[in-house]
């Protein structure tokens, strides 16, 4: 390695690299001790000994294990500007550095479906770009309106009467490189996507699309169906939901299989309450969540969960529901 992919590796006696330092630890020198405050909390060292600095790392969870080839590429992904701060996150949570360098794979190899690319969409689409994943399908058989820019800003008012999925694509596309976007220019119902997430050997789906009305209430059982986790969000009125389903039907009965009886139907000239900070709330959410399935050895998500919060009141309060045994070996 050269000295400049050093910087986070901590090295014995022999310069033979021993793990990597997360590179969000903080520290504090006194007269009597070290300390240190990692992902896992605060631990103090007394002396300077290899071995102390090793445990009191350790302790706090600011020492990564692994091989020197892990090392190597932890390294590289820590000094790349694309990737160095998603590799801190991921360092934050990774219990040794070959499931970093796995699940950096995971993501570049992934291969997202979104359906509806508007505010929720587009924000989630680019932040999993940004996350590393590098090939998406995008659905949505919308064109920008003026309307569309007060939450959807990745437009431009030179962007209005362009197909979103064009102009999605054309962001992503400029903003990072060997990406890989195809889009659909047609609205998909339950059963088109069931069958191209079974076609299509999608990583994850991400549903935000208004119509029809009924995709985001029925995408647990979209996930189930077709065997892929589906993240999914929307907001009716100042209530907000954020839905991660694995496809393995792990959400309590109580929770799983509850649906609206009554068919509600839209006024006629309806305005829907698309806010932009609840657009990038939910998006955020559903990014979040879809990673945490791809990145799975490194965040070790094996369960659905369902996050509720009313965007009009502050603070936010969130309310989660899952299956906590799901997440047990």
């Amino acid at each position: 390695m050269t000295p400049h992919t050093q910087q986070f590796a901590l090295t014995d006696d022999h310069s033979n690299p021993i793990g990597i330092v997360a590179p969000s630890t903080f520290y504090s020198m006194t007269d009597e001790a070290t300390l240190f405050n990692g992902p896992n909390g605060i631990s103090r060292v007394v002396g300077t000994s290899l071995q102390a600095l090793t445990d009191a790392l350790e302790k706090s969870g600011s020492l990564i294990k692994g091989s020197s080839e892990e090392i190597t590429q932890v390294s590289a992904l820590l000094e790349n500007p694309e990737t160095s701060r998603a590799a801190s996150f991921f360092l934050c949570k990774a219990k040794n550095c070959g499931d970093v360098v796995k699940d950096f794979k995971s993501l570049k190899h992934a291969n997202i479906l979104i359906v509806g690319c508007g505010g929720i969409g587009s924000s989630a689409a680019l932040l999993l770009a940004g996350s590393g994943v590098r090939k998406f399908t995008l659905a949505d058989p919308d064109v920008i309106e003026k309307s569309n820019l007060n939450r959807q800003l990745f437009w431009r008012r030179i962007d209005i009467g362009k197909l979103k999925t064009e102009a999605l694509k054309e962001a992503i596309e400029d903003r990072f490189d060997n990406v890989e976007t195809s889009t659909i220019n047609t609205e998909l119902n339950l059963e088109s996507i069931v069958i191209m997430a079974k076609q299509g050997n999608y990583s994850a789906i991400i549903i935000s699309a208004d119509n029809p009305e009924t995709l985001v209430p029925k995408s647990e059982e979209i996930a189930n169906f077709s065997g892929t986790p589906v993240m999914s969000g929307g907001y009716l009125h100042g209530a907000c939901i954020a839905n991660c389903f694995s496809g393995k039907g792990d959400l309590p009965p109580y929770i799983a299989g509850f649906h609206d009886s009554i068919q509600w139907k839209r006024l006629p000239e309806s305005i829907m309450p698309s806010f932009g900070p609840t657009n990038f709330n939910i998006a955020a959410l559903l990014a979040s969540g879809a990673i945490m399935f791809i990145a799975s050895s490194t965040f070790e998500t094996k369960g659905s969960g369902i996050v509720e919060w009313n965007a009009c009141q502050f603070p936010l309060r969130f309310h989660t529901d899952n299956h906590d045994h799901c997440y047990q070996t």
